[in-house]
């Protein structure tokens, strides 16, 4: 026990300082998703200054698409902000307008993503220089509906067993995002060797995402089980292993909870 002693000791120092000299971050946003019908032309986020000293903050908005299985965020003006900076006093809320310079009905749902990001303040940082600052970024998914009248986009996910080690790979053929959630992959037996927790990722429609997984590279996985957008329940999609070479992946059924 003795020799333990020091190193405990030390933590509640680092401790001690931490809580003494961080500055929590305080910029809170709300709602943190915006879903947008095709003909509306605005929607409102509002920002809240939870501190107790001024905060600044950029905003921006940007197309959001995949390409190559991963994220990719392009600068764009057929969705702006308004404002674009903010400064926010001690317990103020400030609106912000999010604008589609030119809504309409198309045939897939548009995705993009607003950036709130905090900026340093010279005061603050001036007045306790040894302090560590947090500044936040807010990343909110943005997407505005496209046909109503396409099928659900639960049919259209489809999911196999990608060539890189312990990864998923993910395609939607339907017009709308699909969300997934508390994710978890299983091999032949029904044994899960692999799982993300809370929000595993997005796929835009017509798109493709990759899904890395823990401790599952040496496992030739199965099914996926996961929870699509707002459902209550788990949807269960058979997967290309990654030996085969089948032409066609498997498509998502929803199956009841345990």
């Amino acid at each position: 026990m003795r020799r333990y002693l020091p190193c405990f000791i030390l933590w509640l120092m680092m401790l001690a300082l931490l809580s003494r000299y961080a500055l929590a971050a305080t910029l809170q946003v709300a709602p943190v998703t915006l879903d947008l019908q095709s003909n509306q032309r605005a929607a409102a986020v509002y920002l809240t200054n939870t501190g107790k000293a001024a905060i600044h903050a950029q905003i921006r908005v940007y197309e959001w698409t995949q390409k190559n299985g991963k994220d990719v965020l392009v600068a764009t003006g057929e969705v702006v902000s308004s404002p674009a900076m903010t400064s926010l006093a001690p317990g103020q809320q400030q609106l912000v307008r999010i604008i589609v310079m030119q809504p309409g009905v198309r045939a897939q749902e548009q995705s993009y993503r607003l950036v709130i990001d905090e900026l340093p303040d010279a005061t603050s940082r001036a007045a306790n220089p040894n302090a560590v600052h947090f500044l936040l970024r807010y990343s909110i998914p943005v997407f505005i509906a496209g046909n109503q009248d396409a099928p659900a986009s639960h049919d259209a996910l489809s999911c196999e067993q990608a060539e890189m080690p312990a990864t998923l790979r993910c395609f939607n053929a339907g017009n709308r995002h699909i969300r997934l959630s508390h994710l978890e992959a299983l091999t032949a037996d029904g044994q899960v060797v692999g799982s993300i927790k809370g929000l595993a990722g997005y796929v835009l429609p017509g798109q493709t995402t990759l899904l890395p997984l823990k401790q599952a590279s040496r496992h030739a996985l199965s099914t996926l089980r996961v929870y699509l957008n707002d459902d209550h329940h788990a949807s269960q999609i058979p997967l290309r292993p990654l030996a085969s070479r089948a032409p066609v992946l498997g498509t998502a059924h929803a199956v009841s909870p345990d």
